[in-house]
């Protein structure tokens, strides 16, 4: 698994660009109190082994919170795959204010 850089807390730290992929592929997670604990990703499932971080980004934020618009938390997860490879992988949960249900994605991914 490759070293994310580290940044002060709050943050998110960004993958080596040569090493990271994004992707913005929908996917299926199992979570608990909100925290994935297994995806389903390209028709497999992946357990999550460790949340390494966690922070939250509001569209436009510079408005009033009514006309704020999508709400995105992001994950930096450590996941394995049954066959026993591991990533890193972000992804984010989307709620935009008016929507029933939240959507997930796969933001990037570094091995």
């Amino acid at each position: 698994m490759r070293r994310l850089n580290s940044i002060p807390s709050g943050g998110a730290a960004l993958a080596s660009p040569q090493r990271a992929s994004y992707t913005g592929e929908a996917i299926r997670v199992q979570s608990r109190g909100g925290i994935p604990a297994r995806l389903e990703w390209r028709g497999r499932s992946v357990s999550v082994r460790k949340v390494e971080a966690t922070w939250c980004v509001q569209g436009r934020w510079w408005l009033d919170e009514q006309r704020s618009g999508t709400r995105r938390r992001y994950f930096r997860l450590q996941v394995s795959f049954p066959c026993g490879r591991a990533l890193c992988v972000e992804v984010f949960c989307s709620k935009k204010r008016d929507a029933p249900t939240s959507e997930w994605r796969v933001w990037r991914v570094a091995d």
